[in-house]
């Protein structure tokens, strides 16, 4: 017993990220070899065979009822705290993980100098970037996608958008008028 909690303290103190620390206590025989999904696997301590997934391992090893199969009957109390533990901490870390994910996607922000589409070597102002306000609507596009961004508004909004005013139109003028609307979007709803 206490061989099989030192091995189990082991492998809880090697550090690292492991979203799912309980495969290191079962065998994995055959099944999905990456991802996802059902596999065959074998406990390691009471040596049962079970074909299942990550779920049906963490219902065996912690005693989990209606997980579709039995405890492991071999685990003295300690063990099984231990990988409790285990599994806690993998969970709070992927918690922790998701959240700064968010935090990041939060705070996210466009420049008004950052071209989006490509890097563009700017010789001088061109009679043409002029007459069409490539800047401007470039600017304004930023704009309409921050907004989106920020208030986690669906895309399928702007091709409603673009359905509205119709696929008839030529480009150049499909263009003007959505850079037209996404400045009145700025306006509705203010500078970012």
């Amino acid at each position: 017993v206490k061989a099989r909690l030192s091995c189990v303290l082991h492998r809880f103190n090697l550090g690292g990220f492991d979203e799912s620390p309980l495969w290191n206590h079962v065998k994995v025989i055959g099944g999905a070899a990456s991802g996802g999904g059902n596999r065959h696997w074998m406990c390691n301590y009471c040596n049962k065979k079970v074909t299942g997934s990550y779920s049906k391992v963490k219902g065996h090893l912690l005693a989990i009822p209606l997980c579709g199969v039995t405890a492991c009957e071999n685990l003295s109390a300690e063990i099984i705290k231990a990988i409790k533990k285990e599994h806690d901490d993998a969970e709070r870390r992927k918690n922790i993980h998701i959240l700064e994910a968010r935090k990041q996607a939060d705070y996210l922000t466009l420049p008004d100098g950052l071209d989006l589409l490509q890097n563009k070597k700017h010789k001088a102002s061109d009679p043409l970037e002029k007459a069409f306000n490539v800047v401007e609507r470039n600017i304004a596009d930023k704009r309409a996608a921050r907004m989106f961004y920020a208030s986690a508004l669906s895309f399928n909004l702007a091709r409603d958008i673009r359905a509205a005013i119709g696929h008839g139109l030529r480009r150049a003028a499909r263009r003007k008028r959505l850079g037209i609307l996404a400045l009145a979007l700025v306006v509705r709803f203010g500078e970012p």
